[in-house]
């Protein structure tokens, strides 16, 4: 009972500092938290009473360096569970969270640091969330969640940890210049690796013509995104290796 007691109070001085800002003002922060948890929080937060099926159990995280009302951190809670394996029903004024089928969920999978699902949001400064939402859909994995937040001019991500931190990388460098140009460039006798690699190589020799900007690869229609100036866009769809 007194553990009990010293885990609940530890949870409260972590959660009130960090998550409350006002009434009206959240920031979600949350690292390997128990759903029940999370969900308590959130039910405070949004003002919404939520009933979890016995069957929902896990950790999740959620970065956000963003302040949200409340009407975003339940949005923002509907998609982490979606993407989680878990669905929402209204009934009533109540909110019931289920599995998204009836199988319980293998508990190696939610304990795997690599695989569990991550939530970020993630503020632009320098471009709109609109503008670049397009061109980094096509490189999240197939049962994450995109979308944008644009009151607070952000990016909702909900993914595989090793994708989110390789798109938050990616977004810092799409993000860095607005007067950059973003072009998908579907390749046809090049593969989008390769031709990366090419395009890397000019800018590690300082080629005045292709030096400044930003190319990843995205296999499955083998394209590169490309940020950068028009003069650069140009010289690289005009050029025969990228053809």
């Amino acid at each position: 009972m007194k553990r009990s007691f010293k885990s609940f109070f530890y949870v409260f001085l972590l959660i009130m500092p960090s998550h409350v800002l006002s009434q009206d003002a959240f920031v979600l922060n949350y690292e390997d938290a128990d759903i029940k948890k999370v969900s308590q929080d959130i039910a405070r937060f949004s003002k919404k009473t939520i009933i979890l099926d016995p069957r929902v159990k896990g950790k999740i995280t959620i970065y956000s360096n963003a302040s949200l009302n409340s009407d975003q951190v339940w949005d923002v809670y509907l998609r982490t569970i979606q993407v989680n394996g878990f669905s929402s029903i209204a009934e009533n004024g109540v909110v019931r969270i289920v599995p998204e089928n009836e199988a319980t969920r293998d508990d190696n999978d939610v304990n795997q640091e690599s695989g569990n699902y991550l939530t970020a949001i993630i503020p632009l400064i320098n471009r709109s969330a609109a503008e670049i939402l397009p061109m980094i859909k096509p490189i999240t994995g197939r049962q994450s969640h995109l979308s944008s937040i644009p009151s607070i001019n952000s990016v909702l991500l909900v993914d595989r940890l090793s994708n989110v931190n390789r798109i938050k990388g990616l977004l810092a460098e799409l993000d860095k210049d607005n007067s950059a140009k973003i072009t998908i460039i579907k390749l046809n006798n090049l593969s989008a690796i390769e031709a990366v690699r090419i395009l890397e190589k000019l800018k590690a020799q300082n080629n005045p013509t292709i030096s400044n900007f930003v190319a990843i690869p995205f296999s499955p229609s083998n394209s590169i995104i490309l940020s950068a100036n028009s003069t650069i866009t140009s010289n690289v769809e005009k050029n025969p290796y990228f053809a």
